[in-house]
């Protein structure tokens, strides 16, 4: 399922126009996106929990030339997914 058809079906669900739901969206998304930005994290009751973590340096390898490199330390977004959403995939 794309963004297009989950932008379809949620206007049928709620009954509205799919500009107003697309621009729903993006604002959803917006938000998400800034507040994961300030590495807070957040729940959604029944689906999870949104947030963010740092992933530490560590040696890789680059299978080019043939050498050890070091990857940098970065911050990643992770979802946990609650124990209801869980039951409802299942």
């Amino acid at each position: 399922m794309n963004t297009r058809e989950v932008l379809k079906r949620i206007s049928q669900r709620m009954n509205r126009p799919e500009k107003e739901t697309r621009t729903l969206y993006r604002h959803s998304v917006g938000v998400i996106t800034d507040h994961l930005a300030s590495q807070k994290s957040f729940t959604i009751p029944q689906l999870g929990t949104f947030g963010t973590v740092e992933r530490k340096e560590r040696q890789g390898y680059n299978p080019h030339h043939k050498k050890k490199m070091s990857i940098p330390r970065k911050m990643v977004a992770f979802f946990k997914p609650a124990r209801a959403f869980k039951e409802a995939v299942q």
